[in-house]
Formats: C-alpha cells, sequence, structure tokens
C-alpha cells in the first residue's frame, strides 16, 4: 500500500451507494443473530426526519418495527443529523430488508444468520488471497539491492501487496520505526489462527483456507536468509515496472516517493516475529506446501534464536519498542504450542511482562517508553491479541492475573474513547499525538561501560568498578557470605533501557533482581529470578525510563561466597531530548501528519485488528461472557466489521464484489472479488470529518482517488481475524472457557502411521471426537484418549473433573 506514481487507464465511474439509498447504512453481508444489529440514518438538511423502520422478511412481510434513536450530531462531522435503528432483539434466520418510516426508503437485502460474518465472507477473502498470489518464475533469481557480487536468490511466491502494487513484503515503513505494519506473515496466521478459532464455519472451505496459508508460508521459507533473518521487501525501484526487482528496504516519504536500500534485514517488528509465529503455527496446523512442518518449524526456530541473539541490531533506529515486544510473543507463544520447549514459554512470559510495564494507568500503552502512545493505522490490535495469545500458554499464574488486568484496563481504555463523543456507528476512536513526536532516541552500545558503579558491600581487591571497565579478567565481588549484596550502576541520565546482561564469576546469583529507578529513591523490579551458573545472563526487560540500574542479591549459589560479577552492561538508547510524554488527544481517525510522512488512505485494517482485539480479550477477562446485542463489549466488538461492510458514512461496503460491495477499482478494472479497499479517513488532522473519493480543487484527480480504492493485503487479514473471533465467541460457549479462551491441547500426539490420534491429560477427562461440523464420532473417558477415525481433519475435546474444557484440531493425512 506504499504511495506511488501511476499511470491510470480511464476512471470508471465511481458507485458509493449502488442501489442503495444514501440515507439508509447499514451492514450489507449480514448480522450475526443473537449479535447485534443496527442501523443507522443519515438526515441531511432538509430531508424527511425518519423517526421509525420496520424490518421486512422476503416476501415483505413486516417482521419487526421499532423507533429510531433520537437523533445527534457528532463533533466535527459537519450538519449532519444520525439516528440509530436497532433490530437486535430480533433473531430469526432468514434475508431481510429495513424500511424507514415515514419515508418508506427500503434497503437492499441482508442475511441474518449464526457466524454471518465469517460464513458469508471468508470463502471471498480466501478467494482474494489467491488471486493475489505471485507466480513469478523470474522470482526464482531476485538479486540484492545494491550488492551485485551477492549473486541471487529464489523468493517465488508469496501475494502481491496490493491491487496497485505488485512488490511483497512482510512489513514496510521500517525508517518510522513505530508504523511497521504485519503483511504477508500476519495474512499466513491470521489464515491458520481462523481454522483454529472457527472449525465449524470454515469446515466448508477449509482446504482451500490451508492450501492458501501453506502458499504463503512457503514463500516465509524462501525468504529467509541462511543466518536466520528474513528478507523484508521484494519490489521494483519506485515502482517502475521497466526496472527489475531487488531484496531490499525502503526509506522515503510521499514526497520523494522513497529510495531502495540494502537494510533488508527484518527485526522482530519489521516482519520477523510474524513469520516466525506463521510457520510456527503452520507447523502445528497440518499445513504443508513446497515445504513439509517440520522444515517450518525448522525455520521458524533459526528465525528465532538469530533475532534474539542480535536484539536489536536490525530495528533502524537500533532498539526495540512495543511492536517488537507483540510480535516476539506471538513468535514465541507459536514456537512453545509446536514443541513445548520452555525456553519459548520463558520469553514469551519476558514478552508479556514487556507489554504490562508498558501499560500507562487509563489503558494506553508506550510505544518507546515515554515518547509517543502506541497508536497504529494497522495492526492497532495486535498487542491485545499477543496477550490474549500468552494466556493460552499460561492460563493460570500470577503473570496471567496481569496479563487479564491489562487487558481488561486496555477494552475499557478504547470503550472510553468510543463512547466519549457522540458516536453512532461506535468507530474506534484512536489516541495518538497533537504533533508528529521529534526527538526520537538514537542508539547508545553499553551504556554502562566506564559509568559509576557502586555497591552495598565489598570484599577486599574487588571493587564495583570492576563491573563496567570492559575487561572480563577484573571482577566485583561482594562480602563474603552476603547473599543481599548489591551492585548498582549510575548512567549518569534518564536512558532507555532494553536490556541487561551480566557476566557473573562462579560465585553466581543463585536468586536475584534487576531493579531501575529515575531518583534513587523510587525503585520499580523489573526481573526476578537467577542465573543457572556462571557466565553470561542476559534479560530483554520493559523499556523503561531509568537513569540508575541495580543488580539486587537474594540467595548465593555458593555459601560462604560473596555474589560477585565481572561485568555488568546495559543496553538501550540515550534519548536526544527529555524523556516527557508527547501531547496527544482522542480523534477518530488516523493523524496524516505522522512519523511515514504519509498521507493515510484509510484504516478498514485497523478495525478489523481492533474487533479481534476487543471479542477475543472480553473472553478472557469476562469468561461467562458471550456475544449478544446487547451489551457494550459485542456492539463495538462487532461495529468496525460493520463498518467495513456498509454501514459507514459512505454507505459503501468494501469488500469488492461480495453482497453488492461497489468499491470501483481505481483503474478500470483491477480490483478483485473479495478485496478490501483502504477506505474512509479524515479530511486533515484538524478536520476530522469523514471522507471518501473527495476530490475537489485537486490536481491529479487520478492519484487522489487511489487513495480510497486500492484494495491492500491487510485489510482482507484483520477483518478475517475479526469475523473468526465473531464465530469462535458462538461456537465456544462460555462453559467451555474457565480461564483461558478455547485453546489446543499441547499435549496432544498425532501418530498418522497408524491413523491414530493420542492425547493426554494430568488427569481425568471425558474425551469427545467430532467432525468439523462438530458431530460427535466417538466418546471415551480417562486421563488420556486413543481414537482411530481414519483420514481427514478432527477436533478432540476434554472435558476435566474440575470443569475445565480444551479443544484442539488433529489433521491425519
Amino acid at each position: 500500500m506504499l504511495q506511488r506514481v501511476l499511470h491510470f487507464l480511464p476512471l470508471v465511474a465511481l458507485s458509493c451507494f449502488g442501489s442503495s439509498p444514501d440515507s439508509l447504512l447499514w451492514n450489507h453481508v449480514g448480522y450475526e443473530r443473537t449479535g447485534p444489529k443496527t442501523a443507522v440514518v443519515k438526515n441531511a438538511s432538509g430531508s424527511v426526519a425518519d423517526t421509525g423502520f420496520q424490518l421486512l422478511d422476503a416476501t415483505s412481510t413486516v417482521v419487526f418495527q421499532a423507533s429510531a434513536s433520537a437523533q445527534t450530531q457528532v463533533p466535527g462531522w459537519g450538519n449532519t443529523d444520525w439516528k440509530i435503528l436497532d433490530f437486535s432483539g430480533f433473531q430469526d434466520s432468514g434475508r431481510y430488508s429495513l424500511r424507514l418510516l415515514p419515508s418508506g426508503t427500503v434497503s437492499d437485502t441482508f442475511e441474518i444468520e449464526d457466524e454471518a460474518l465469517l460464513r458469508l465472507a471468508g470463502p471471498s477473502v480466501v478467494s482474494f488471497f489467491n488471486s493475489m498470489e505471485s507466480k513469478d518464475d523470474g522470482d526464482h533469481a531476485i538479486g540484492y539491492c545494491g550488492q551485485p557480487k551477492r549473486g541471487t536468490h529464489d523468493v517465488y511466491g508469496g501475494w502481491m501487496d496490493a491491487t496497485g502494487d505488485d512488490g511483497k513484503y512482510i512489513s514496510h515503513l521500517s525508517y518510522a520505526n513505530f508504523m511497521n505494519p504485519q503483511q504477508i506473515p500476519m495474512v499466513v496466521w491470521c489464515l491458520l489462527r481462523t481454522s483454529l478459532l472457527a472449525p465449524r464455519a470454515v469446515a466448508p472451505w477449509r482446504s482451500q483456507l490451508l492450501s492458501e496459508a501453506a502458499w504463503g508460508a512457503d514463500y516465509l521459507v524462501r525468504i529467509q536468509d541462511t543466518q536466520g533473518y528474513f528478507y523484508i521487501n521484494v519490489f521494483r525501484s519506485h515502482w517502475n515496472m521497466d526496472t527489475a526487482k531487488a531484496i531490499c528496504a525502503w526509506v522515503g516519504d510521499s514526497a520523494v516517493q522513497g529510495t531502495e536500500t540494502s537494510d533488508y534485514q527484518s527485526a522482530w517488528r519489521e516482519g520477523g516475529g510474524m513469520s516466525i509465529a506463521a510457520l510456527a503455527l503452520a507447523s502445528r496446523t497440518g499445513v504443508s506446501g513446497s515445504f513439509t512442518g517440520a522444515q517450518y518449524l525448522a525455520a521458524a526456530e533459526l528465525g528465532f534464536d538469530h533475532l534474539s541473539a542480535v536484539k536489536g541490531r536490525w530495528d533502524d533506529d537500533g532498539h526495540e519498542n512495543l511492536i517488537d515486544h507483540y510480535c516476539a510473543l506471538l513468535a514465541a507463544v507459536e514456537l512453545y504450542q509446536a514443541t513445548q520447549d520452555p525456553r519459548y514459554a520463558d520469553s514469551a512470559a519476558e514478552r508479556a511482562d514487556s507489554i504490562v510495564a508498558r501499560q500507562e494507568a487509563p489503558g494506553w500503552f508506550l510505544s518507546d517508553a515515554g515518547a509517543r502512545p502506541f497508536y497504529h493505522a494497522v495492526d492497532e490490535g495486535l498487542p491485545l491479541v499477543a496477550l490474549w495469545a500468552y494466556l493460552e500458554i499460561d492460563p493460570s499464574s500470577p503473570r496471567s492475573d496481569a496479563v487479564r488486568a491489562t487487558l481488561a484496563r486496555s477494552v475499557q481504555w478504547y470503550r472510553s474513547l468510543t463512547r466519549g463523543v457522540a458516536n453512532p456507528f461506535l468507530y474506534p476512536r484512536m489516541y495518538a499525538p497533537d504533533a508528529p513526536p521529534t526527538g526520537a532516541a538514537s542508539p547508545g552500545g553499553d551504556l554502562a561501560l566506564g559509568a559509576t558503579a557502586t555497591s552495598s558491600s565489598t570484599q577486599g581487591g574487588y571493587p564495583a568498578s570492576n563491573a563496567v571497565d570492559g575487561s572480563a579478567n577484573t571482577r566485583w565481588g561482594g562480602a563474603l557470605g552476603d547473599s543481599t549484596a548489591s551492585l548498582t550502576i549510575d548512567l549518569g541520565q534518564l536512558v532507555l533501557v532494553d536490556s541487561v546482561a551480566l557476566d557473573w564469576e562462579a560465585a553466581y546469583g543463585k536468586k536475584y533482581q534487576l531493579r531501575v529507578s529515575a531518583d534513587d529513591a523510587n525503585w520499580n523490579t523489573v526481573y526476578s529470578g537467577g542465573a543457572a551458573g556462571a557466565g553470561w545472563d542476559g534479560h530483554a526487560i520493559p523499556g523503561v525510563s531509568a537513569r540508575y540500574v541495580r543488580m539486587q542479591g537474594q540467595e548465593l549459589a555458593q555459601s560462604g561466597y560473596g555474589l560477585s560479577i565481572y561485568e555488568f552492561q546495559v543496553f538501550g538508547s540515550v534519548p536526544s531530548s527529555p524523556v516527557v510524554q508527547v501531547p496527544s488527544s482522542a480523534r477518530f481517525f488516523m493523524p496524516h501528519d505522522n512519523e511515514t510522512g504519509y498521507w493515510w488512505q484509510g484504516e478498514n485494517a485497523r478495525l478489523g485488528s481492533l474487533s479481534a482485539a476487543f471479542l477475543l480479550a472480553g473472553r478472557d477477562i469476562m469468561p461467562s461472557w458471550s456475544l449478544s446485542g446487547s451489551d457494550s463489549l459485542s456492539q463495538e466488538g462487532v461495529a468496525g466489521l460493520d463498518w467495513v461492510l456498509g454501514k459507514n458514512t459512505a454507505g459503501e461496503n468494501f469488500m469488492y464484489g461480495v453482497a453488492g460491495g461497489g468499491t470501483s477499482p481505481y483503474d478500470g478494472g483491477t480490483n478483485r472479488v473479495g478485496g478490501i479497499c483502504n477506505g474512509i479517513t479524515a479530511n486533515s488532522d484538524a478536520d476530522q470529518s469523514p471522507t471518501y473519493y473527495d476530490n475537489t480543487g485537486t490536481s491529479n484527480p487520478a492519484y487522489f482517488y487511489w487513495h480510497w480504492t486500492e484494495q491492500w493485503l491487510p485489510h482482507d487479514a484483520n477483518f478475517l481475524l475479526g469475523a473468526a473471533s465473531v464465530a469462535h465467541l458462538l461456537e465456544t460457549p462460555p462453559d467451555l472457557a474457565v480461564k483461558s479462551t478455547y485453546r489446543p491441547l499441547r499435549r496432544m500426539s498425532i501418530v498418522s502411521g497408524d491413523g491414530r490420534i493420542r492425547a493426554s491429560l494430568p488427569s481425568s477427562a471425558d474425551w469427545t471426537l467430532a467432525d468439523p461440523s462438530g458431530r460427535v464420532m466417538a466418546r471415551t473417558r480417562g486421563t488420556s484418549a486413543e481414537f482411530a477415525p481414519g483420514r481427514g481433519t478432527w477436533i478432540v475435546e476434554a472435558a476435566s473433573v474440575d470443569g475445565t474444557r480444551q479443544s484442539g484440531l488433529a489433521v491425519l493425512p
């Protein structure tokens, strides 16, 4: 979705509404039978003031009638009156239309049924991805930007980024550091997570979904370097069809059209983390294409080891921020579920702690430990989705309680933003800087080297300064037998701390804490644990603003000796200006004046991302909660999806070719059925009134028009995840949710050689085997179960005696 100089064919006429009246705004595709069902009436000045409405069935019989809500005006949206039509109380499946009273205006028909969004739109989304497959044979040998001697690499496959861009990106905008959208690997992950979240709805088209996921997973394997990182971009210079593609990165803004660079190594936030998550998930869901599940897993583990070792090296500013943390968290969670290796669980715990620590009291997150609130035009819900995923592997611990509290605060924060002003569409508003943040932090290397070091006790001849002198031959030693000795580093100024590394002597800390402080008075514990032995012990810690970093001893590894450290290293960034909160405020739409330099082209991906976040988090923070038409969270959970499908200020169904979706191709014919276009944005930062294809007074109307009507992979990926989250709540009754969501059995083993499925739990359970439609095929009881159902996809469920229910997919080839 990068901006570019385009040569357009003659434009077709834009038909925003088709046969639909512009005063009645509704979800053109369908509503959930038991979920929220609303439409909005737009009454412009001088129009008929409709005060009621009727719901008509296929025979035009009135089946429901009610009054419209009181009219309201939205601040900043001009002199327009809006009313809400709520028919959530009607819960009969069928095909219906709406009629306004007294004007008599009638909508086009739409569906009401269970899992309507995923069943009706999901197959078209998968077909859209299929139509976007990149099958250029020349991609088998693509060179590296600015490195002709390096030769070529096979980067065949993947998906074209957008209907106006044949480039392939696992992310981009890396130069902006805080705006990385997750692209190709996000598609793979969303496809596979959809198959797990809603197996019943997906069953009729699951084979197509898995085939598409395998196509994307194959690409991720191909674009992995032998060192372990993934190539971020493959595209042409300035989108000029006469130039050759290259493996590259991209720097620049819309004014200069950007420059390709050789900085193509992807960091966690630059698509690397999501690539690992997608490959690990593919390895455990029976997916295989040109590569096997074992090869997917090997690639994921290689990538994880590499990015863990280099830390923030590949990030454009040299240090990790919130996006790195939630992408790395998803990678660790998926690897743990695929391998049961505890090191991935440990890494996931550290990343979850980092996200939790970045939440401010009102509920919003810090992007970089003080300079900027987190806001995003694409993946804004992904921090919550990542924390939800963490609860799959840690459903009941003090840390999981903290994660749930974080989810609850964040959901409540968004609800306060959304309902803080008149908002008939329940559009999820954002909290964003009033101007682009300046004074970004710069990499600082080992910030402790040569700093002032002090200790609470010292063994003669081993002063605290030895721990920061850069020599591996000198060390600090605490007093003999002093298990609570502390070693404190004064960095001299506030810095953004990302990690701490201690090189322990044989007298290491069996138990110790790492603490940080801005003033040497108020201390915050960021790590509590112990070293495994002598040598380096490193920790990625929550990004915090601190001047002092302390190792606080708690237990000696060798009684009679003191604690002893060769080197105490602190990594992070030195801010170029004081760490202060950037002035920010609530708004409807993404600020066009932001760090990317781009006029943002619509936020449909963000809406799907937040819908998934609200719905998945909701079940974890309220185990008895289910989707309904009356409660606030249900309404906000589907509002963004309704907006995409037509219940928006333009009355436009942005899913092309589905239920009359009228997003006209921007160049006369390249848009694909099932693809979601960029959609609606604001006129400017100051004027937050929504606009869609208003090129009045522009010098290049074709270019302006493209901003709204181009289709983009992240729009469809996030919509699919949001729709799957709705179906997940409907397929998973509240009694199946104890403290965590419906999750795969982590101890399930599948023996494909003899066509059997074996699973076990620590305690006795009632086991059932069902087909993808939910039809029960077999039952048994005990601590383990064994089934021999034959080839196919099967659902195994266990109901433990303590009331916990778990479920997972098993695939027998």
